[in-house]
């Protein structure tokens, strides 16, 4: 046994957190000779030479473990788990580490500003003093500043951290960092300590205002406590007070949509002693004072950029990747010469391009002293591939480099790989997609003027995120924040978390308060999520409750986006909503929310919530079929996403529903038309009613609109719009248009969930135990999907050769149960995956298999390939619009779908053409329609049609 991935409330190593009470959780992976039996653990905590924590042996959750520490301030913890199975093997975990913040403690320092007559950015800037007569044992800093800030001491940054303190709801709480300090202090003597403001969220133009400038503040100020602790025990503090100096940065103007000017040329100013701000302010925000929950944003990937002379003369740096972040530049101009940087997402007719981000001037200026500089943003990020450079002589690319800042959530958990580079493309922009919208909170956008946190996105994406990577801490930052808005409204949800004042969200966007929590509970195996957000979700459904009242008014009483940008609008109607009716959008969003209230309250224990939650999902049911569907149990409203939510969530006879979306699905060529609502789910309806072939035919789809079209044009991340680029590569629109907005990166949920086929299972969270029933395609060809769970990597592999045969590989962690289905497998498989020849649990449906390695090779009961030709079934063709539409158009006067049924188990050759036209096929029409038939026939990637 081996134990890997040891993290405290879902991090590493972390520093100056928010804890709470803590949860542990570790990977024990079965290595060397196999584990026997049942497996404990023993879990010690330890303060300095003292024990805070022993577990003792015991059955711990590997996944969440939370022993009751009592944690204290400003105090660093090592802990170490060691693991035995009954056989008597012991593994010993390495020790880690974590250290708690100020935890409320009061603070020693003040809070001290500026004047803002200058533009030029403020340093404020502190000697520190460190005794030659014993070693530093420890420096922290405890440091908020606003808008934002950067540390230095001694001229080089002390932190590795971006845009800190991020961005939260500053009028209800304010974010603390820890920094570690120790090295840059530990030589005795002066040092240079300083701290330079930028204006960031807090008091940038940020928002749907254009012309305002801060929405929460629009003041520089800084509260900052450096502890030193020697090694003899001594302690020393220094704190922010009017003995502070300020003095001014070269930074003349800063904002998170317009970049940043930075003047070299500017003289220095004479210090001037800081100011304290207003004891009542001051008093305001030391209240709202809280340690961090953001993971900080830093620096990932580095890319080296290519040199792109266009047609109009322009020269351009190309990353080859979209990203959110910032760069390096190497410049070495003569004095007064300005350099400009401006970033944009895609070219145009080869020339640069940036009118997609609005008003959002994404630039960077530098104006040079005539001395070698290496340019970097400050206080700024950029979505980019593409920057403009204007301002330097000599230009090399080998002098950029493009940084991708997010934060630090792990994003390479989940992996999938094909036999379709195509569909392996479009998983990595949905990681891109998310990389890039991770900058400290789920954005939908990282580029123009918006860049918010839109809920609505951020719930669609969640389960995909839950798969692609592991963002707990992330999103438990970003629903701190929603509840603390939720409370400020009562229990509504803003349409954005931070909201900058857009409040008044409708179902889905709402609803993001309960799913989001809920996808992250499942994944996880921690109920931690839930029991802190409890208060909130229960908030937002006691508001819904309240509008829809007695008369049914919820659609009536919010503003709902419904199927957000589909593409199936009504004349008349804005095109961005779809067709699909909100109100019924609202209600089986509501009916959703519901349900899963009546799960979380199970978990939770809290019985009466349980039994609410359960009579309110079934009154909702009761009201969805009497308003919206037919007495028979037809669904009114005739659009794919409404089919698709019918059936995923158990709305009427899914068998029916799951026609009528097939039958949508195949009138459009094939193609779908949903928005944000349907997108994430059409897939998953379309398999859970034997339509899997029609959900291949949507993600396989090479032509607009459809996943792989943005791929075949170069996309390195997920469009905002099926048509954000038209088949020619222009632009369609500039007033809505991202390029790397990661909703429709969604589809990954499916790839994972039901083309993998695994699945968490809410009654035991965290993968302890999963479904895994893959749906496998010949179109495809082949699939491996890896998943680093809480418990372990699961593995699932399968491919499909020939015309039926399969091969399925997979590997279930130690401690896990996998709930296997086999697609299309004869009873012989089902007995060979169980290795027992006289079990017959396939004959339930599925095979429950322990942790190991399994392979099984079967015969499908039926052709996975589907070949079409003249000896095909007239049932098959009328299976396919393709196939029909190409009959048609050969054969004048034949209306296949009239056909009597007694003939549809015929093949075409044999059936009676005279009758159906009028006339016989001639030996010219057979050749079209064999022809025809054969294009229409399954390929894979790369066969030539």
């Amino acid at each position: 046994m081996r134990i890997r991935t040891c993290r405290v409330n879902h991090m590493t190593e972390s520093l100056g957190f928010d804890l709470g009470s803590p949860t542990f959780s570790w990977v024990v992976d079965d290595v060397g000779e196999a584990a026997r039996g049942r497996i404990e653990s023993r879990l010690v905590v330890r303060s300095g030479a003292g024990v805070a924590c022993d577990t003792g042996w015991a059955e711990l959750d590997c996944a969440a473990t939370r022993p009751g520490v009592a944690l204290l301030p400003r105090t660093r913890y090592t802990w170490q788990v060691s693991v035995r199975d009954e056989a008597g093997h012991v593994a010993e975990g390495v020790e880690h580490s974590f250290e708690t913040g100020k935890m409320g403690e009061p603070w020693q320092a003040a809070w001290i500003g500026c004047d803002e007559a200058d533009g030029r950015h403020p340093t404020l800037s502190r000697t520190i003093t460190t005794r030659p007569g014993a070693p530093l044992a420890a420096a922290r800093a405890y440091v908020c500043g606003l808008g934002l800030y950067e540390v230095e001491v001694d001229g080089r940054l002390a932190s590795t951290e971006h845009l800190a303190p991020g961005t939260c709801a500053y009028d209800k709480w304010l974010q603390v960092a820890t920094i570690d300090l120790t090295g840059a202090l530990a030589a005795p003597g002066e040092h240079d300590l300083r701290v330079t403001l930028g204006d960031g969220w807090y008091k940038g133009r940020f928002g749907f205002i254009p012309t305002r400038g801060g929405y929460y503040g629009d003041d520089w100020s800084l509260i900052a406590e450096v502890h030193l602790t020697y090694a003899d025990g001594s302690h020393e503090v220094v704190a922010t007070d009017e003995s502070w100096q300020v003095g001014r940065s070269n930074v003349t103007f800063s904002n998170i949509y317009d970049g940043e000017h930075v003047d070299a040329t500017l003289p220095a100013v004479e210090p001037m002693p800081a100011r304290l701000l207003d004891p009542e302010e001051a008093a305001a925000r030391t209240a709202r004072l809280r340690d961090r929950l953001s993971p900080a944003v830093s620096d990932h990937e580095l890319f080296s950029p290519t040199l792109v002379e266009t047609p109009a003369g322009e020269k351009v740096l190309d990353l080859g990747q979209n990203i959110a972040g910032g760069f390096r530049m190497r410049v070495h101009e003569p004095a007064g010469a300005t350099v400009r940087l401006q970033f944009g997402e895609v070219l145009q007719d080869g020339n640069f391009y940036r009118d997609n981000l609005r008003s959002a001037q994404a630039a960077y200026t530098f104006v040079s002293d005539g001395e070698p500089h290496v340019l970097r943003p400050r206080f700024t990020y950029y979505g980019y591939r593409y920057v403009k450079v204007e301002g330097v002589a000599d230009l090399r690319p080998s002098d950029f480099e493009g940084v991708a800042w997010y934060s630090d959530v792990e994003t390479t958990a989940g992996q999938i790989r094909t036999a379709n580079p195509l569909v392996n493309r479009l998983v990595e922009n949905a990681r891109w997609g998310m990389r890039d919208n991770f900058v400290d909170t789920p954005t939908d956008c990282p580029q123009r003027d918006e860049r918010m946190g839109w809920t609505g996105d951020a719930q669609i994406f969640s389960p995909t995120a839950c798969y692609l990577g592991k963002p707990y801490a992330f999103y438990r930052k970003y629903l701190h924040d929603m509840a603390l808005e939720q409370e400020g409204l009562g229990g509504a949800m803003p349409m954005v978390v931070p909201s900058f004042g857009l409040v008044g969200a409708g179902s889905v966007w709402g609803d993001a308060t309960v799913v989001i929590p809920w996808n992250l509970y499942l994944f996880s195996g921690d109920d931690a999520v839930l029991r802190e957000h409890w208060g909130a979700m229960r908030a937002w459904m006691d508001h819904v409750a309240a509008l829809d009242g007695d008369d049914h008014s919820w659609p009536s009483a919010a503003a709902h986006l419904g199927d957000w940008l589909a593409l199936d609008s009504r004349p008349g109607k804005d095109e961005r909503f779809g067709a699909t009716d909100e109100g019924f959008v609202a209600y089986v969003a509501y009916l959703q929310s519901a349900r899963i209230m009546a799960r979380a309250a199970a978990v939770l224990g809290e019985g009466a919530d349980k039994a609410r939650f359960e009579a309110l999902a079934e009154a909702l049911l009761s009201w969805i079929r009497s308003e919206y569907f037919s007495p028979n149990g037809r669904c009114c409203i005739d659009t794919q996403t409404a089919h698709a939510l019918t059936i995923v969530h158990g709305l009427a006879d899914a068998r029916r529903a799951g026609r009528a979306l097939h039958d949508l699905v195949q009138a459009m060529g094939g193609q779908l038309t949903c928005g944000f609502v349907g997108t994430p789910v059409i897939c998953e309806a379309l398999c859970r009613t034997g339509y899997e072939r029609d959900a291949y035919q949507l993600l396989l789809r090479e032509r607009q609109p459809g996943w792989l079209n943005p791929v075949i044009q170069g996309a390195t991340t997920i469009w905002e719009r099926w048509d954000s680029l038209d088949e020619d590569g222009r632009i369609t629109g500039t007033s809505m248009n991202s390029l790397n907005h990661y909703a429709y990166g969604s589809i990954c949920a499916w790839l994972f969930g039901w083309t993998a086929g695994l699945r968490p299972d809410a009654a035991a969270p965290g993968f302890a135990r999963a479904t895994v029933a893959p749906h496998v395609d010949w179109r495809l060809g082949k699939l491996e999907a890896t998943f680093d769970s809480p418990r372990g990597t699961w593995r699932v592999a399968w491919s499909v050769s020939g015309e039926r045969s399969v091969r399925l590989e997979l590997t279930v962690p130690l401690g896990c149960t996998a709930r296997v289905t086999l697609p299309h497998a004869p009873k012989s498989a089902w007995l060979a995956l169980a290795g027992d020849a006289s079990d017959d649990r396939g004959a339930r449906g599925y095979v429950e298999l322990e942790g190991g390695t399994y392979a099984v090779a079967y015969e499908a009961t039926v052709a996975l390939r589907r070949t079409l030709s003249l000896d095909t079934r007239l049932s098959d063709v009328l299976a396919d619009s393709a196939a029909v539409a190409a009959i048609e158009g050969i054969v004048p006067h034949l209306h296949l779908a009239m056909t009597p049924t007694e003939l549809h188990a015929t093949p075409l050759r044999e059936l009676p053409w005279q009758d159906l036209c009028h006339r016989p096929l001639s030996a010219e029409q057979q050749r079209a329609i064999e022809a025809a038939l054969e294009g229409l026939s399954d390929r894979r990637y790369g066969e030539e049609d």
